[in-house]
């Protein structure tokens, strides 16, 4: 879990997918390093949630993040990306469309570290495009 996160961060940056990867290992930890940066006025364009976390799964730090913003005041929304390679169901579906802008990408039988890469280049720039239109 950890090589995988070390590796696709790695990628993103070499791909100029993006410029900086700030990993973090748990929900919680995610919350508390966005509190971080929104207070020091440093910007997050995306979220990277795994479904399947512990002790708080992807789709409950996601909600947490939103509420976060709500609370906050912010004027935007990060957008999420969740990976997973369990199939979306009707349930995911709904907090992904509650949660917007968020996209899904499931990781796929070949869920390498290159191969996923690949598949967020070209994922991101969609879930970007939504962001901003």
């Amino acid at each position: 879990e950890l090589l995988f996160r070390r590796l696709l961060s790695d990628l993103l940056v070499e791909e100029k997918v993006a410029k900086e990867v700030v990993g973090c290992e748990t929900g919680p930890a995610l919350l508390t390093e966005c509190v971080r940066r929104f207070q020091a006025e440093r910007p997050i364009s995306l979220v990277i949630l795994d479904i399947l976390m512990a002790p708080m799964d992807g789709a409950v730090a996601a909600l947490a993040l939103r509420a976060l913003e709500k609370g906050l005041d912010r004027p935007g929304l990060v957008p999420i990306l969740f990976v997973s390679g369990m199939q979306a169901d009707d349930s995911l579906r709904r907090i992904i469309e509650h949660c917007g802008p968020a996209l899904y990408l499931n990781k796929g039988k070949d869920a390498s570290p290159p191969r996923l890469a690949r598949r967020l280049k070209e994922l991101i720039p969609h879930l970007l495009t939504v962001r901003s239109g």
